[in-house]
């Protein structure tokens, strides 16, 4: 189980690096660089999306992984953020 505790937060430290990234790129799009730097951080946002989204993947794979071995939802909930595992945290 420890093996997998440490995947988990290896996910999610993956997941929270990529989203900071992706936002501080948002940020620098809205100041006033010119039109060639706004192009180079529009494709920059684009490979974040990219980067954000197989980083959700990865985790929800090792997230359902985990509940194939025997962790339950409500430890699940503990470990996983309730906004990246969907349908769960409600009710």
């Amino acid at each position: 189980m420890d093996v997998l505790n440490l995947e988990l937060a290896r996910a999610r430290l993956r997941v929270k690096r990529a989203e900071t990234s992706l936002n501080h790129a948002k940020e620098m799009l809205d100041e006033e660089c010119g039109v060639g730097i706004n192009l180079a951080l529009c494709d920059r946002i684009r490979s974040e999306q990219k980067r954000v989204a197989e980083a959700r993947k990865r985790l929800m794979k090792i997230a359902s992984t985990s509940q194939r071995d025997g962790v339950t939802c409500s430890k699940a909930r503990e470990i996983l953020p309730h906004c990246l595992v969907p349908g769960w945290g409600r009710g």
